[in-house]
């Protein structure tokens, strides 16, 4: 799932809002990063074939514009600028920068399903998800720093909390746990692309539990073998000093038992006396014998 942005935006553009408001709620979040004039004009580069499309049909359906964008590649992927004149269309996008209002839900939102419009904007136009087979994290790149504090509002208002960071003259706002980034999805009405990011995240997770447990039985082989490695060369030295027959029949038992069996665990071994003994008894007679082997 390596391009799962395109999947996102493709399962938005497919479903367009059909009350007015939301339209309109859509296209502010396609416009979010437009530079808007005092005069009523706007400037936005977009990218994507169903970004393009879907800010072409919204501006002639709402604000009965010729929308004729310049197209252009941009690395294989399909790119345009607008070039827009409407007062009402810049008002209501410059509003995201009000300094006043930032903490305030946005003008437009006027049903309950705005917000859901809202945020299919959003992905469509400034959006990048992660491959979420590998990790769940969404990047929405705002170049206007009030207006990423307007959407860091907005996302807040939901329970999702971005973190936000700048670099290269743009503002970025980072949704990096899974919860958060399946909720933006969820909320955009992607509900299909929602249910693949759950399924990624249980499948991370259960690659996580096993690489827990094999990196948890590793330590717990390398240290079994480094005891029973002390364990062999302790009964190894009393045979060369000939004191093995000195051994108490127990320590000499179980001294036999772990030299017929050097790769034995300590329960295994624990179960091969006769009768079987405890691990911690165990323990304790190779403590014994490594005193043993001390006194010389």
């Amino acid at each position: 799932m390596k391009n799962f942005t395109a999947t996102v935006r493709k399962e938005i553009a497919s479903k367009p809002p059909a009350p007015v408001c939301c339209r309109r709620s859509m296209l502010a979040g396609l416009l979010v990063n437009a530079e808007c004039g005092i005069d009523g004009s706007l400037y936005v580069r977009l990218t994507g074939r169903e970004c393009i499309d879907t800010a072409v049909t919204l501006v002639n359906d709402l604000y009965g514009k010729d929308a004729q964008p310049d197209y252009f590649g941009n690395y294989g992927r399909a790119g345009a600028d607008f070039y827009l004149s409407s007062h009402k269309l810049s008002l209501m996008i410059s509003g995201l920068s009000d300094p006043e209002r930032i903490s305030e839900q946005p003008d437009f939102f006027r049903c309950r399903q705005c917000r859901k419009a809202f945020y299919g904007g959003l992905i469509l136009s400034c959006a990048s998800f992660c491959d979420p087979e590998r990790e769940a994290r969404v990047e929405f790149t705002v170049k206007d720093p009030a207006r990423a504090s307007k959407l860091t509002a907005v996302f807040s208002a939901d329970g999702v909390f971005p973190t936000v960071s700048g670099r290269r003259g743009d503002t970025s706002l980072l949704i990096k746990k899974a919860d958060g980034v399946e909720s933006v999805v969820a909320l955009a009405g992607a509900s299909a692309s929602a249910m693949a990011l759950m399924q990624c995240g249980l499948v991370r997770d259960y690659r996580k539990d096993l690489q827990r447990r094999s990196n948890c039985d590793m330590k717990n082989i390398a240290a079994a073998a480094g005891a029973s490695a002390r364990q062999l060369a302790a009964i190894r030295g009393i045979r060369e000093e000939g004191r093995f027959s000195s051994l108490p029949d127990d320590l000499r038992e179980t001294a036999k038992l772990r030299d017929d069996h050097p790769d034995a665990t300590m329960a295994e071994l624990a179960a091969m006396h006769l009768p079987p003994i405890s691990k911690s008894g165990l323990n304790h007679r190779f403590e014994r014998i490594f005193d043993f082997y001390g006194k010389k």
